[in-house]
């Protein structure tokens, strides 16, 4: 079996997900660690909680009961409050290029701290082209995926401001007057960031992933300029020339540490592995 096991009990079982290994629906003859896992246990439910991009290695927890699962999903789906309109809080800068797309919401820092407290926690190390303004900070957008091509974007103006609503969207739904029916409608996402090491054109980052959207670290450092090293759908074309000339095909982005509260012992548990 690829995938390695970190811990296992009757209600969980947690797992060290090797880059190039699905989730789950890998194409025929191809197994994923769904498969794999219910083959191991030798049973045929397997409740996933939340997922790695194929090219991604990292920590994944999987559900053996659909309780457990149940339980596990509403850490992954807790909502990140809002300011509105007339508040007024110590809020988290957001560096962007210009680009004309949707608004976002402002998101105070220590609200953000607070209802974190009892979510999912999942930590990344990640190497960017390209070195940010701020040792520190965070992104939020609305990404858009689209089914057919496999992709996220970062959302236009065109593609609905009217539509997005009040609050960070956490359903679903998907635009009813759009033409192309693969894409979902936008989605709030939210990750905040720290460099850890600054090299000669890159930086190595640690990324908290606060929702976790289709491809949502890869797309949302794009779009802000600074794509990942080895990633080949959101590479700028100044990246590509990078990966080319220093022969790097494979996404540098990892999962290092998941943290969240056992379904049915109330137990925090937080798991590591070796980062980048």
């Amino acid at each position: 079996m690829k995938t390695k096991i970190l811990y296992e009990d009757r209600d969980i079982i947690v797992c060290h997900k090797p880059v190039g290994i699905a989730v789950q629906s890998a194409g025929i003859g191809s197994m994923d660690m769904v498969s794999e896992l219910k083959r191991y246990l030798k049973q045929p439910y397997l409740g996933i909680v939340h997922r790695l991009d194929q090219p991604v290695e990292g920590i994944i927890v999987f559900a053996k009961t659909a309780k457990a699962a149940a339980e596990l999903s509403k850490q992954t789906a807790a909502s990140i409050p809002v300011l509105h309109e007339g508040q007024t809080a110590a809020s988290i800068s957001i560096p962007r290029k210009g680009q004309t797309v949707m608004p976002v919401q402002t998101v105070c820092a220590e609200q953000v701290q607070k209802a974190s407290e009892n979510i999912m926690k999942k930590i990344y190390h990640a190497k960017v082209y390209g070195h940010l303004p701020e040792t520190s900070g965070a992104l939020q957008d609305y990404l858009v995926k689209d089914a057919k091509t496999n992709t996220s974007h970062v959302a236009s103006m065109s593609e609905g401001v009217e539509d997005a609503p009040a609050e960070p969207m956490q359903d679903g739904r998907k635009h009813q007057d759009r033409g192309n029916t693969n894409k979902e409608s936008p989605k709030w996402s939210y990750l905040t960031y720290k460099v850890l090491e600054r090299q000669e054109e890159t930086d190595l980052l640690e990324i908290r992933l606060f929702t976790g959207r289709h491809h949502q670290i890869r797309v949302q450092f794009s779009h802000a300029g600074y794509p990942l090293i080895g990633d080949a759908k959101y590479a700028s074309e100044k990246s590509a020339e990078y990966n080319q000339k220093n022969n790097i095909k494979a996404v540098l982005l990892k999962a290092v540490q998941l943290e969240f509260t056992h379904p049915v012992s109330g137990r925090r548990m937080t798991f590591s592995i070796q980062g980048m």
